[in-house]
């Protein structure tokens, strides 16, 4: 299992044509018999093992994707923390730009230069 693609070097006896052996870079892998050949009771023993293998296989499928979707969802809201049970704060303040703040409005905390204390034409305080 998990050979897909992979060359693999198949030997014979001439002798006994219902099975090989199967060798990957001069390693021994596996005897592969033909399915004809083989006792009724072997046969179901391999599909009933290729079955359990699919099985286990499938689910780790599922746990992967299960993973990948937790991993990469989209975030649209603050989630919870799983260890305060409550939302977790954002990962960084948004602040307005200066554009926003207006033509000639001052930040809080900031003071005018002096000499531009007195109020423009226009200007609401």
């Amino acid at each position: 299992m998990g050979r897909v693609g992979e060359n693999v070097e198949v030997r014979y006896a001439r002798h006994q044509l219902d099975r090989v052996e199967v060798f990957l870079n001069d390693t021994f892998l596996c005897t592969a018999y033909l399915m004809d050949a083989i006792e009724e009771e072997a046969a179901r023993r391999i599909l009933a093992q290729r079955a359990k293998e699919a099985t286990w296989l499938a689910a780790k499928h599922r746990a992967a994707a299960r993973r990948r979707r937790d991993r990469f969802a989209p975030i649209t809201q603050a989630r919870p923390d799983p260890k305060q049970g409550k939302a977790a704060p954002p990962r960084r303040t948004i602040t307005p730009s200066r554009s926003l703040l207006g033509p000639r409005q001052v930040p809080p905390g900031m003071v005018r230069p002096p000499g531009l204390d007195a109020p423009h034409k226009g200007d609401s305080a």
